[in-house]
């Protein structure tokens, strides 16, 4: 068999350590290929003999630690590594600690991400903003979202800033599942503090709340966080904005409230396309509104030339 690229990289290594031209480059390769591989004690015993050997570039060593620990879900093991770092002062504590968090998401290790939150308080030990968001999506990707929504309360009280980066995924994940974890006025109420930080949710999430809020049957506030979502977005998301409130509430059946928000669109200056025009359409279908179907569709096949809509 072929063998694999750590296993090169420890030939290569063997080799310079009889010749004694190990350099810190050789170690940092062997560790990386052990890392893909999942080799995770190797990874550590690297760590330790590069330590020993005083070569430098601990900081390196003990982040790909970390990640094998996470990748390999040795959380006891995680913690031996991050406590040498501290007790050696590799890095500052808060830098140490966002390292391991960081690697808890990429492992999709929720518990450790959020144990590693807490750690810190009660050490009274600073937590970056980036390790908040780092937990935060940890958890949403662990089906967690009580406890993301924690982290991200938690957050704020300390005074950062969330951004999109623990936003979007925090509520893809609470509303797009086919049982949604998260209620649609939890949804609403994410969506408000986006626009209230002038941040941009994308067209995805702001669909995702919109069908939680549809599906519980708040109709009125879906047609609201969607014009609400849409002001001063670029044409194009707002296009995609009306487009996921418009096939929410064709799939509720809800004809009349479809109709409403396609010509809102024209209060938002969104022109619409065929595929808004096929959901128009077909909701004008559902209602027997034939003179109306038969407008909207002369006005699609004037865009596309004579190929309107299916319906």
């Amino acid at each position: 068999a072929r063998p694999k690229d750590w296993q090169i990289q420890l030939a290569a290594l063997s080799e310079k350590r009889e010749q004694r031209l190990v350099w810190i480059s050789h170690y940092h390769k062997i560790m990386a290929a052990c890392n893909k591989d999942g080799q995770w004690r190797f990874v550590l015993e690297f760590m330790t003999e590069l330590r020993e050997q005083q070569l430098g570039g601990e900081l390196i060593s003990f982040v790909a630690g970390l990640k094998a620990c996470a990748q390999a879900n040795r959380w006891e093991q995680m913690l031996c590594v991050l406590n040498d770092m501290l007790r050696r002062r590799i890095a500052p504590a808060t830098e140490s600690h966002a390292a391991a968090v960081h690697q808890c998401r990429q492992g999709g290790l929720w518990t450790a991400a959020f144990n590693l939150v807490n750690r810190m308080a009660q050490q009274r030990t600073p937590l970056s903003a980036a390790a908040y968001t780092d937990a935060i999506v940890a958890c949403a990707d662990g089906s967690q979202i009580h406890l993301a929504l924690e982290l991200l309360a938690e957050m704020r009280l300390k005074g950062h800033v969330p951004t999109q980066d623990a936003y979007i995924p925090l509520i893809r994940q609470g509303c797009g599942k086919a049982k949604p974890t998260m209620g649609w006025d939890m949804g609403v109420l994410l969506l408000a503090e986006m626009r209230e930080a002038r941040l941009n949710p994308d067209a995805t999430s702001i669909g995702q709340v919109l069908a939680v809020c549809v599906s519980s049957g708040q109709w009125l506030r879906a047609l609201d966080s969607l014009l609400l979502a849409a002001v001063g977005q670029p044409p194009s998301l707002v296009r995609s904005v009306f487009f996921n409130g418009l096939q929410a509430f064709f799939d509720a059946r809800l004809w009349p409230q479809a109709l409403r928000l396609f010509r809102a669109m024209a209060e938002q200056q969104a022109e619409p396309n065929v595929p808004h025009y096929r959901l128009a359409v077909a909701a004008c279908a559902g209602l027997g509104q034939w003179e109306q179907a038969c407008a909207w569709l002369r006005e699609s096949e004037a865009l596309t030339g004579g190929a309107g809509p299916d319906a």
